[in-house]
């Protein structure tokens, strides 16, 4: 891979994922669908590698996003719930769900709408933190 991401954090965890989708096989037409956004910072590192990214989250202006930079970077904030995203089916070249999975209420539901909103062949990319974290 020619091209890599910044690291957007000093967050140990958010710099891992943006490690892994470096390696993910997403095109420049793609249009990825990034799951409880949080602050924009995986979003961020995805910018330069795809059409466009749409970032999900309930709440999304007590995250502190910069807003006026995601518009400038044609990426989309949307507030919703992840078991009922607003979006036609097979809208998404690519899905990814970051430390967001274990705090879905419903995660059948959650990730059957993923699966309406990916396109066939689409990619999924989830993380989660590991067990002994969540578990104690």
């Amino acid at each position: 891979m020619t091209n890599l991401a910044p690291m957007p954090t000093t967050d140990k965890r958010k710099q891992d994922v943006v490690t892994l989708l470096n390696f993910a096989p997403l095109r420049a037409s793609d249009v990825v669908l990034d799951m409880g956004m949080g602050d924009g910072q995986i979003a961020a590192s995805l910018m330069h590698r795809v059409e466009r990214v749409v970032g999900i989250g309930i709440n999304i202006k007590s995250y502190g996003i910069d807003m006026l930079r995601l518009h400038e970077t044609n990426t989309l904030a949307v507030e919703c719930h992840g078991e009922s995203l607003p979006f036609s089916e097979a809208s998404f070249g690519a899905v990814v769900m970051s430390h967001v999975l274990e705090h879905m209420p419903n995660v059948g539901w959650a990730l059957s709408e993923v699966r309406r909103v990916l396109k066939t062949n689409g990619w999924l990319c989830v993380f989660v933190p590991p067990f002994e974290l969540w578990a104690s």
